[in-house]
């Protein structure tokens, strides 16, 4: 889908798949809270200094072991990316998690014509949404998180015209039809072995996700990916919105 589309070269984004360890649970919640703030201070002072352009979590629906988080977070430079990654995982707070960090660029995405509308906060924050020790998942959308890459010698097979438009079509369909909130692509800096793009998508239901993940399965997409999806919500949008403004 985004092979022909270009690299933005204006920012950097890091993923994170993270989550915490259970060393994290034997300390007290006075600990807790302590590390926390302590943690939350510096992160907020790295936003600051490199001005961060996005941040934003997303709670996955089944966790796999450790990893129990995606993070979206972008800066201008690579200098900021770089920085926000020491200082999370700066002690005390940072020999209690779990990280894996990768590097990627945002695509420009093209071809998609359904009338995509990012999703919108409601204005009235309470003070509840800015509690860091009451952060709870958005059950108001359900995000596919996908992994992607190309599999080898498909740059060497002749591509169905055909096939190629009905399945464009068939992405406008179900965006339409299930109110697609949001489309993101990314390219990785860092290719893993069986992971090169990384697609965001949000529709309002889980059949909207459902509907995005079953037309990843066309024989004209199929024989040309391998891919692997994963259900999410996003994390505390509220909290970690106001980190930025």
């Amino acid at each position: 889908m985004f092979e022909s589309s270009n690299t933005k070269k204006d920012s950097v984004v890091v993923f994170l798949k993270g989550g915490r360890i259970p060393s994290w649970y034997d300390l007290s919640p006075e600990e807790q809270d302590l590390y926390s703030i302590e943690h939350i201070n510096l992160m907020k002072s790295i936003i600051n200094k490199h001005k961060m352009i996005k941040l934003e979590g997303y709670k996955l629906l089944s966790p796999i072991n450790d990893w129990k988080y995606f993070w979206a977070i972008e800066f201008p430079t690579f200098e900021g990316a770089e920085s926000w990654i020491n200082a999370e995982m700066e002690p005390p707070y940072g020999r209690y998690g779990s990280f894996n960090y990768y590097l990627a660029r945002r695509i420009e995405h093209m071809g998609i014509d359904s009338a995509i509308k990012e999703a919108e906060l409601p204005s009235d924050i309470n003070e509840n949404d800015l509690d860091h020790t009451n952060l709870v998942e958005d059950t108001g959308s359900v995000v596919v998180i996908t992994f992607e890459m190309s599999l080898p010698g498909s740059d060497l097979v002749t591509v169905d015209k055909n096939q190629q438009h009905k399945y464009i079509k068939n992405i406008n369909s179900v965006s339409q039809r299930h109110e697609l909130i949001r489309l993101e692509a990314y390219r990785l800096i860092t290719p893993q072995t069986n992971w090169h793009t990384t697609i965001i998508t949000e529709f309002p239901t889980i059949d909207g996700a459902k509907a995005w993940i079953d037309l990843q399965e066309s024989p004209s997409y199929i024989r040309f990916k391998t891919r692997t999806n994963y259900l999410s919500h996003k994390w505390a949008p509220r909290y970690f919105e106001s980190w930025i403004k």
